[in-house]
């Protein structure tokens, strides 16, 4: 199967991707840390590939620097640091270590794209256990 596409809940259908961003921002889980970053780098590369992002961006002191990794992690510490990261928007070139303007001409909306991915997880990790609550909340017939 695709990544981001395996079940990890037979019984209830949940894609794993999504699954794990729930256990993740919600539930506080961090043993899957490494494995939803992973989900989230690939998407970069998928995004890279897609509408042509380049591989590397030049850091704070003038060197090329590979960045999926960090903006995967940046998404991670956005989600579990919500309130630092709206107040100091600035947080996003600082992690990545690159300038400012850079951050707000390119890369803030790169950032965009992969947290409304994320985000589109957890929506659909959340929509598929509202369900469940309705369902087991129904009486028996």
């Amino acid at each position: 199967m695709a990544e981001g596409r395996e079940v990890y809940r037979s019984d209830k259908g949940v894609p794993r991707m999504p699954w794990l961003a729930v256990q993740f921002s919600l539930a506080g889980d961090n043993s899957c840390y490494s494995e939803l970053h992973r989900g989230i780098m690939m998407q970069a590369i998928r995004f890279s590939d897609q509408f042509d992002w380049p591989r590397k961006v030049v850091n704070v002191h003038g060197h090329r620097q590979f960045y999926f990794a960090e903006l995967a992690e940046l998404v991670l510490d956005a989600d579990r640091y919500k309130e630092e990261f709206t107040k100091y928007p600035e947080l996003g070139a600082w992690c990545l270590n690159i300038p400012e303007d850079h951050w707000r001409a390119s890369m803030s909306a790169r950032y965009a794209m992969l947290k409304n991915h994320y985000d589109g997880w957890l929506n659909h990790a959340l929509g598929m256990i509202r369900r469940w609550m309705r369902e087991d909340e129904r009486p028996a017939a």
